[in-house]
Parts: structure tokens; sequence; C-alpha cells
């Protein structure tokens, strides 16, 4: 054997002492270029400058072979090292068989636990079922319910400073009023509900009672958390979001425009659906003064006795603890802020708005005011001198929404009431009323009678209404020409409020 220098670019090879002369010097050469060869082989695969394999040493002339059965491999001193064991294939597969195995039974225990999961809840929901209809089935057999109501008493000591007037056209009281007291005699008290005196408006029924037991199930009320930044909603905490769920303590309250079509809407309520409303008919006949709540029947309809539409009729209402009581179906006003002092924490109110174009609106209200049966303006005040400031009114909806009611209104305040009015207000529409009394039906939870005569009945007193509408203007008028300076001034007299109407025409 031979030993080489592999620190050095050849190799050099040593001569055996043994080795014959002849030989000495013609294996060198040889040599010399297989060593080389395998120096340079060694270096391209354990030097960090080059990661190729480099031909070089194959370029310096061909090697010699040798007649003497040509090269021979160099048995390494490593050979009889063992890298892999007998068995070790065998081990492998069986450690894959058993993870298989347990991936399988880990499976079938998830399939089994959900299996037992979904079958206690089918049976949790049956048998709860099965006690609802018992419930229900035992309500439907009590003799009678006897309601209890509680007046509250104590005084609230609220008060606004108020706004603008709201210059209302009122019919005058030309019929006989009826007067249901509710008084402290129980026996009076249990008499008027046999004669069909429900305060809630209608009976109960088979939907009513379930509604009744699921109210007992009802969560306790929670404060409204107003988001950072929208401070501007404190005022109307006590006012639903529209999309939280109805409580039984709820109260419906619409929020009345003027010349928007609010009076059809009131007698649809009160006259086709026969609920009992709160406004300012039921102080009429003196009964302002009454000292207890009460229902007044007046022309087809009932009314409680208390007056809605002014600041001092809602602190009246308040003090007597008009929506606790549940004795009003549904309470108007057209002052939004000021009739929150109705509500509270327990007894929410859930609004309702009818819209209509603004500067229909507008020109409406000077037609009202000037050739209504009481002239509240001059006649002969024109539309255009109108629209300028003598009695138009400014962005009338924004301002009440927001309580501005004075000063310049900005882009922040419409942008308000933008948000309440999409989150505290059912919409409708005047000029889609179809629509909006179905909406309104199922938002105040109210509904027709059992009765397929007393329905059909109802239904044609609602299109009538619809069709002809109630207080319109006894005078034809036609809107501004488009471009003249009367359009102009009521169009920039309501921008704000134009910008709001088409907001929510977008999300009606």
């Amino acid at each position: 054997p031979s030993s080489r220098n592999f620190d050095s670019g050849n190799s050099v090879t040593k001569p055996n002492k043994n080795m014959p002369e002849k030989l000495k010097d013609g294996r060198h050469s040889n040599n010399n270029a297989r060593s080389k060869y395998r120096h340079n082989n060694y270096r391209s695969s354990s030097s960090t400058s080059s990661s190729s394999f480099s031909l070089t040493a194959l370029t310096d002339g061909p090697v010699a072979y040798r007649n003497r059965g040509g090269y021979k491999a160099i048995k390494s001193s490593a050979a009889d090292i063992v890298f892999q064991s007998k068995n070790s294939t065998q081990r492998a597969m069986r450690e894959l068989a058993q993870r298989r195995y347990e991936a399988k039974q880990r499976k079938k225990a998830l399939f089994l636990i959900i299996s037992l999961l979904i079958i206690a809840s089918t049976i949790h929901y049956v048998t709860n079922s099965n006690y609802n209809l018992g419930l229900v089935l035992q309500s439907k057999s009590t003799a009678g319910v006897i309601s209890k109501f509680i007046l509250n008493d104590q005084g609230s000591d609220n008060s606004g400073d108020g706004a603008q007037g709201i210059e209302m056209n009122q019919q005058e009281a030309g019929d006989e009023i009826s007067v249901t007291s509710m008084g402290d005699n129980p026996g009076q008290n249990s008499e008027i509900n046999n004669k069909d005196q429900q305060i809630q408006g209608n009976q109960l029924g088979e939907e009513d009672l379930q509604d009744n037991i699921d109210g007992e199930n009802e969560l306790p009320p929670q404060e409204e958390i107003i988001e950072e930044g929208k401070e501007f909603l404190q005022p109307y905490r006590y006012f639903a979001d529209l999309t939280t769920p109805r409580r039984q303590s709820d109260s419906n309250f619409f929020f009345h425009i003027p010349r928007s079509g609010g009076q059809t809407i009131k007698d649809i309520v009160g006259k086709c659906l026969h609920q009992t409303l709160a406004s300012e008919v039921g102080v009429r006949e003196g009964h302002g003064q009454d000292e207890t709540l009460q229902h007044v029947d007046f022309n087809g309809a009932k009314y409680v006795n208390v007056d809605t539409t002014s600041i001092e009729g809602l602190n009246r209402a308040a003090t007597m603890g008009l929506a606790s009581s549940g004795f009003s179906d549904m309470i108007t006003s057209s002052y939004f802020a000021e009739v929150g002092m109705l509500f509270d924490l327990h007894h929410k109110g859930r609004a309702f708005v009818l819209l209509r174009d603004p500067m229909v609106r507008a020109v409406s209200m000077y037609y009202y005011k000037t050739q209504g049966e009481v002239p509240m303006i001059d006649p002969s005040v024109s539309l255009e001198d109108y629209a300028q400031g003598q009695g138009i009114e400014n962005n009338w909806v924004t301002r009440f929404l927001t309580g501005r009611m004075e000063g310049e209104l900005t882009k922040e305040d419409l942008e308000q009431a933008k948000e309440i009015i999409s989150r505290k207000f059912l919409i409708g529409f005047l000029d889609d009323g179809e629509e909006t009394v179905y909406r309104l039906m199922k938002y105040f939870d109210f509904s027709f009678s059992d009765d397929e005569t007393k329905k059909m009945e109802e239904e044609d007193c609602i299109k009538d209404l619809l069709k002809d509408g109630t207080n319109a203007n006894t005078v034809e008028y036609e809107m501004p020409k488009k471009g003249s300076q009367a359009a102009a001034l009521i169009k920039w007299q309501t921008q704000f409020d134009i910008k709001l109407f088409t907001f929510a025409k977008e999300i009606f």
C-alpha cells in the first residue's frame, strides 16, 4: 500500500523498497494523475467555496490502463459497520399499523360523543315543547283573565324648555263622549273587564297567551351601552333599538310629523284596528283635569285622558305613569326628545315615523296655513315670501330629531339624525301606504280580528283611509316649477331634510 498526502496540490507515491526498479519509475506518472483526480474529487465534496462537482482533473489527459486486471476498489475499514438492523422494516410497519388503529378508534369515539350530544339535545327540546304546550292548554281552560293596573302616583320632576309649538288642525268634539273610569273598586274593575273594556286593546287570544308565557322568561332589561363618539344617543337610551327583541312592557310610540299623513295613521290604528290611543283627544270635555287615568270613547275610537301633543300634557302623563300603566296601545306626539320622559329602563318606547317628501310637505304646510279652515298666516303671503322665512319651517325633521332648534345646522347634525332614525325608528312612507301599514302592524304587534266578517271590515277601512286620507287640504294646488325662485328657496330651507329623506328611502 502507498501513503498519500492530501495537503499538497499533488499526490506523492512513495516507492516500496521491495518493488522492482522497472516499476518504481513507471507508476509515478499514472498514480500522480489518479491521486490528483481523487484529491480534486475530495475538495469538491467538502469545500465550502464550491457546491458543484469539478471535472478539471479529467482534462489533464487520459489515464493509462494497466493490463493488470484493472483498478481494484480499496476495501473500507468501516465495511463491517451495520447501518440498519434486520428487523427495522418490520418494526416500522408495526408502528404504522398501530398509529392507524389508534386514529380509527379516536374517530369512533368522537362520532359516539357527537351522537350522544344530538340525542340529548333532541330529548331536551321535545321535553320543553311538551311542557310549554301543557301551559298553553292550561291557560286556555282558565275561566277568565283579570287584569290589574297600577297607577304610578309619584310625580316626575322632568320638565322641558319646549321647542317650537306644533299647530295642528283638531276636529271639533261634536259627538257625545263616554268615559270609562278605572276606580279603586275591584268589583267595578272586574265588571269593566267583563264588558270588553280591556286596557291592552284586543282580547287575549292563543297567540297573546303564548306571548305572555314567553314574557315570563324574559331576561332582565339592560342599560344601553353608548359607543364612544355617539354620546348624542344618551337622551334616547329609553327608546328601544329597532333590532332588539320586543318586551311585553314596551310602549308603542308614533312620531307625528305634521302634514305627513299622521292623522290618517292614527285613524287606521284607532278606528280600523280598534287600538287605544294617547293623543290630544282624550282631554276633551274637561278630562284634562282628571286625577286618574281613564278611557274615553270618542267618534268610534278609544283614547286615554291625556294630552301627549304638548309639553305640559307630557309632564302630566309622565306623572300619572302612562307608559307603565299599559293603558294605551300607541302614544302619539310630535315631540321626540320630550316624550322620552314617559319611558324608563323597564318600559321602553318603540318608535315609528311616517315620512313625506320634504318639499311636498313644505308646500302642503303653506296651503294649510294660508287657506285652511282656520288660516294661520295672512293669505296674501305668497309661496315665495313664505319660503323666504315668513312662516316656513327650516329642516323640521332634522331639528326635532337632534334637538337643534336654533342656529345653523351642520353636516354633523345630519349624521346624528341619520343614526337616530336608522337605529331607533321603524320607517314608513306616505306614498307606500300598504307596505307601511303592514310593517307597522307587525312591529307594534297589532292584528286583525279573528272573525272573518270583522276582518274584512277592518281591511276595507284601511284601504279607504289610505285612498282618501284624513285632514287633507281643502284646496287643490300645484308644486312650484323646477328652477323657479320659490322652488329654489324651499329646497334650500329643507336641504338637510331632503338628504335625510333620501337616506331613509335607501334603508326602507
